[in-house]
């Protein structure tokens, strides 16, 4: 009776081994990520001057557009990529009308 069903007594069962072919495609299709969103997050971290930030934005919002056309993955990428360009840039101009106002 090694296989009887008490409460608060678990029952083991034995499972074949799931096998995959490297042959055969894979069933689903893997969405890949939007590299143009990549680069706008990584234009948007890496400023000098605000240019970085500028690119940044630009890429973004092109990254958005391309994921709307080819359903990609990054939607979150692209949008932090504008979100942090945008406050980089407000930053580099700030740091800028400072630098110019102590001369």
């Amino acid at each position: 009776m090694a296989n009887e069903c008490r409460p608060g007594k678990e029952v083991w069962q034995m499972r074949a081994p799931v096998v995959l072919d490297p042959m055969t495609p894979p069933t689903t299709t893997a969405r890949r990520r939007n590299r143009t969103a990549v680069a706008s997050l990584a234009a948007s971290v890496v400023t000098v001057f605000g240019i970085g930030s500028i690119v940044g934005i630009a890429l973004g919002v092109f990254a958005l557009n391309q994921i709307v056309v080819t359903s990609e993955r990054g939607r979150g990428l692209a949008t932090a990529g504008i979100l942090v360009g945008a406050v980089t840039l407000l930053l580099s101009m700030m740091a800028i009308v400072m630098g110019l106002s102590t001369l």
